[in-house]
């Protein structure tokens, strides 16, 4: 994977516009069982994501974006792919309008970072061993 942070705050269009874009690095393994799916892990360069959708016709895509609005709390058209449409690595952009600046740029990073982390999903083989 490349050097790309794990999370970028990215400037608003305009000092009146309230809401905040995110970027998110990601690793997406798609086709996996369903009751896999979700946040698998996330580390300093990347969160690691299943989905169970195929990756055919922008599917795997369309689940990542669901999976990912489901963890942040936000609609799914505010979940867009802006790099490797097509690949296993992607960098999805996030527009943040519910979570507040708190603590700066850092701070709002932080917060994000802690709500993905709280999204992991645990492999339920291996809760019930």
């Amino acid at each position: 994977m490349s050097l790309r942070p794990l999370l970028r705050l990215l400037q608003p269009p305009s000092p009146s516009c309230s809401s905040n874009l995110v970027q998110i690095s990601l690793m997406v393994r798609p086709s996996t069982h369903s009751s896999r799916q979700g946040i698998t892990a996330v580390t300093s360069s990347h969160v690691a994501l299943n989905v169970s959708a195929p990756a055919i016709d922008g599917r795997a895509n369309a689940a990542v974006a669901e999976v990912l609005a489901r963890a942040l709390e936000v609609a799914k058209s505010d979940v867009r792919v802006v790099k490797g449409e097509k690949g296993k690595e992607k960098v999805v952009e996030v527009e943040m309008r519910g979570f507040k600046k708190d603590g700066g740029r850092e701070g709002l990073l932080e917060k994000v970072k802690g709500v993905l982390e709280g999204a992991v999903v645990r492999n339920k083989k291996h809760d019930t061993e």
